[in-house]
């Protein structure tokens, strides 16, 4: 059967699986593989140009046969627990695909939720990526699930049963960083009593200086200001999770991109901190190459063997130089 076949494969690595095996076929699909150029080739076929103003179901097609992501949600392994986030258009609010020990479910706590058991992983992924103007909205054919209704639910039965489906959007546009389900922003608090510790791991780049685009390229002008608005968002809720981790260093840590050792090392050293020997000894990457790192930009293009490494490698370092801060011990190698 394959749908066994596929949940017996679908296991959480070890680390030593992670690195001999994951990491060798994540760099094989993204320096090999072009979502770009697969995109592209079926947006010029004619028999899916019904699909422009959704272009993000194009996308997870793409996924399933550019990067072999067939499964489904329900052939995710029972540990870890698993969240895929997006937005909903029409309220604004988070949209959840989701997998842990209450099951498989898809939704937003404003309009409802239902089974998400034998929803594509690729097609979550897709909808997570779907940004204004380059990806476009995702549409959820809505009406071929049951939903659990939420508040209003005549307004909400409309709308999910409706045949012009429902369009999904990047979750970055409401939540960059991911944290809406383990963080309560409003309390400054972890939304589960029993979390021992939060990782927040942040590949944001920030807003670049940048001109306007001039009137006759709207998109680029539309893409621009909606950038400077996420901006803003991710700011705030940056500025509160960073405040509630500054107040509770025993229940979390911020990685960032975008800080070489050289600046870590005299940041720290400016705290009063002492430098674990190890990491004094250890090649980092030049602040040179800490920037290519930092400035490589989100594309679905593919890589090159020394881009995946270098952004690998100062993914890295950086939880390294982070790491270091919270155990006695060297974490090199760990």
């Amino acid at each position: 059967d394959s749908n066994e076949k596929a949940e017996q494969a679908l296991v959480w690595p070890t680390s030593e699986q992670l690195l001999s095996l994951v990491m060798a076929q994540a760099e094989a699909k993204i320096v090999d593989e072009s979502l770009e150029n697969g995109f592209i080739k079926r947006m010029f076929r004619p028999r899916n140009w019904a699909k422009f103003g959704h272009r993000a179901n194009l996308m997870a097609e793409v996924i399933k046969k550019r990067w072999g992501v067939s499964a489904q949600m329900k052939d995710l392994p029972m540990k870890p627990s698993w969240i895929i986030n997006g937005a909903t258009n029409v309220t604004g609010s988070r949209w959840f695909v989701q997998k842990d020990n209450a099951g498989h479910k898809m939704g937003s706590h404003d309009i409802g939720s239902a089974d998400a058991s034998d929803f594509p992983i690729a097609d979550a992924v897709a909808l997570s990526a779907a940004y204004p103007g380059v990806i476009g909205p995702y549409r959820l054919e809505s009406q071929n699930y049951d939903w659990h209704y939420a508040q209003n639910d005549e307004d909400n039965q409309s709308l999910l049963q409706s045949k012009k489906g429902l369009y999904l959007s990047d979750g970055g546009l409401y939540d960059n960083l991911g944290i809406e389900p383990l963080f309560n922003l409003e309390q400054s608090s972890l939304v589960y009593s029993n979390t021992d510790y939060l990782v927040v791991s942040d590949a944001g780049n920030g807003l670049r200086r940048q001109r306007l685009a001039p009137v006759w390229r709207p998109l680029l002008r539309t893409v621009r200001l909606i950038n400077v608005i996420n901006q803003q968002v991710r700011a705030l809720r940056l500025r509160t999770l960073l405040s509630f981790f500054d107040s509770n260093p025993s229940q979390g840590l911020y990685i960032p991109i975008g800080l070489s050792f050289c600046q870590w090392q005299k940041d720290q050293e400016n705290k009063g901190q002492n430098i674990p020997q190890a990491l004094l000894d250890y090649p980092f990457l030049s602040l040179a190459e800490v920037v290519i790192a930092k400035n490589c930009p989100t594309s679905l293009a593919s890589l090159s063997a020394e881009q995946f490494e270098r952004l690998v490698r100062h993914g890295y370092e950086s939880a390294m130089m982070q790491f270091s801060l919270k155990s006695s011990e060297s974490v090199l190698g760990q």
